[in-house]
């Protein structure tokens, strides 16, 4: 283990137990930088070390304790550096009959003072020793350095380099290495810093700043896979295409996992289309499959037997499970499917123990989830908790939005639920009660359901406290322009629901109120 400041660490147990090794004990001070170690490499016997003092090699006895040493001390000038982060050996065989020849060692030098200057060094000959009085790569930035046969490929801040010339290679020609993967649209390439440059075989393994690469052919073609830098982005996107019949839409809103006991479980899944496909519900059943032949693959392997259409009136936003009961949230209500995995379907009416309607039967249902004994319905006009009666549910609470800092006399509309039908000619249309403190510009907007912006009724209007129907502030006959005709901004009749609306006053207020239109 190189541990830089610490040293040199190891371990004869796979890293349970950790012992420090003396580079160098004839000095142990810190003044001593042989025992500072950036890079390691084990050849055989012999472990070559980079240290802040240059290339250390120790050569091991049969117990690994260090039997002897060599220091080669590199100089600290314009062309060469001293300190060793990375240490690399080129093993040469015989071109005929394979048979190895020799080697040499690389090593990556960094300065360790303003005097000294970033390059490459590398050994000549059969003496690993010895090495070239001219340096490779000066001036240049350097993380990393391998070999395919007898070219070397070095990594730093200009990206890839190579050279088929040998010792010579780095200093005297030098290529650039292009890193292109053309299966993009336009084809993407690696031109900024390379930190690791690998080789294995037939695979060449690429790590850069902002991006890695990886080719299987020797460098003949490159996939490269970038780093998401926008947080709004998947970190992942799988394309998979299932030749399962059943599901006909190709947008899926919802999947839920309805876990059944003693039984396989069932997927239900909501299908929308986007360009193609229809809308409904799919209901498939878990198998598990116990592979005869387990060498191959010695586990079972889950899939899903087949889908069928369940629903075909609507799909759902999500699902909810109590036993063998399911639960849809859909557009036209919330559904119910009981024992027979999607056959019949009952539309749940929200009616209390009194008979009271609480909330209107197939209005949207946008949520459900199940806790305890209790199934929670999400719908666009409050919260809705039910519980089960006998063989039915009723409703037991419904929670809605109250703006509980605006007192009723302050801020409300009428009438409501309005009608254009109904409302005309008397109240065709909706007039805005609000009080004016202090003077204010203010402005009036309202709202649908998904808090889309519908109509702006009041426009940053000037509005005085001394104003009004009475002179004091109250605003509400319609005498003052403040007053809906049910229109969107596009001149359109707007659709049957809940509607919110919003009175901005320019002194900082803001007051929330909400009406109803109706057929």
């Amino acid at each position: 283990l190189a541990a830089e400041e610490a040293g040199l660490f190891v371990s004869a147990d796979t890293g349970l137990n950790w012992t420090h090794m003396w580079v160098d004990a004839s000095d142990t001070t810190a003044t001593n930088r042989r025992n500072v170690v950036h890079a390691l490499h084990a050849y055989h016997d012999t472990l070559r070390v980079g240290t802040d003092s240059g290339l250390v090699t120790l050569y091991l006895d049969p117990s690994g304790a260090i039997d002897s040493s060599f220091n080669n001390v590199f100089l600290e000038d314009d062309s060469s550096s001293t300190v060793v982060v990375a240490v690399k050996v080129e093993e040469f065989y015989h071109p005929i009959d394979s048979t190895y020849d020799s080697l040499c060692i690389w090593t990556i030098n960094y300065p360790l003072t303003d005097s000294g200057e970033y390059c490459i060094q590398r050994s000549i000959g059969d003496d690993d020793r010895t090495f070239l009085d001219q340096q490779h790569q000066v001036g240049v930035v350097t993380y990393d350095i391998d070999f395919m046969g007898d070219s070397v490929f070095v990594a730093g801040e200009y990206g890839v380099r190579f050279s088929r010339e040998g010792e010579n290679g780095l200093r005297n020609q030098t290529f650039t290495y292009d890193i292109v993967d053309n299966t993009k649209s336009p084809s993407d390439r690696i031109d900024e810093e390379v930190t690791v440059f690998q080789v294995l075989g037939d695979t060449i393994l690429i790590g850069s700043k902002e991006g890695f690469a990886i080719s299987y052919d020797r460098g003949d073609t490159y996939k490269i896979t970038r780093v998401n830098q926008d947080t709004l982005a998947a970190d992942a996107v799988l394309s998979y295409k299932s030749s399962l019949a059943g599901i006909s839409g190709n947008f899926i809103p919802a999947v839920g996992l309805q876990e059944l006991e003693g039984q396989p479980a069932a997927v239900w899944v909501s299908t929308r289309p986007t360009f193609s496909g229809s809308v409904g519900i799919s209901v498939g059943v878990i198998d598990t499959l116990v592979l005869v032949d387990t060498s191959a693959v010695p586990y079972d392997t889950t899939y899903v037997r087949s889908f069928a259409k369940a629903y075909t009136d609507g799909f759902a936003w999500n699902f909810a499970f109590n036993g063998d009961s399911v639960f849809a949230a859909t557009d036209g209500g919330l559904i119910l499917n009981h024992q027979d995995i999607g056959t019949d379907w009952d539309t749940l009416e929200f009616i209390s123990s009194t008979g009271r309607v609480v909330v209107d039967a197939g209005t949207p249902v946008y949520a459900v989830e199940v806790i305890g004994d209790d199934v929670w319905v999400g719908t666009d006009d409050g919260l809705v908790r039910m519980r089960p009666s006998g063989s039915s549910w009723v409703t037991g609470d419904v929670y809605r939005f109250v703006d509980s800092t605006t007192p009723p006399d302050i801020v409300y509309a009428y009438p409501v639920p309005w009608s254009r039908s109904l409302s005309a000619p008397t109240d065709d249309e909706i007039k805005f009660h609000f009080v004016v403190e202090e003077d204010a510009y203010i402005t009036l907007e309202v709202y649908d359901f998904a808090m889309n912006l519908v109509s702006r009724v009041i426009d940053n209007r000037f509005f005085s406290a001394t104003g009004g129907d009475d002179s004091d502030g109250h605003y509400h006959t319609g005498t003052f322009d403040n007053t809906w005709n049910g229109r969107n901004g596009a001149g359109e009749e707007v659709a049957v629901g809940m509607y919110h609306f919003k009175i901005e006053y320019s002194t900082g207020e803001v007051r929330w109120g909400k009406l109803a239109v109706i057929p």
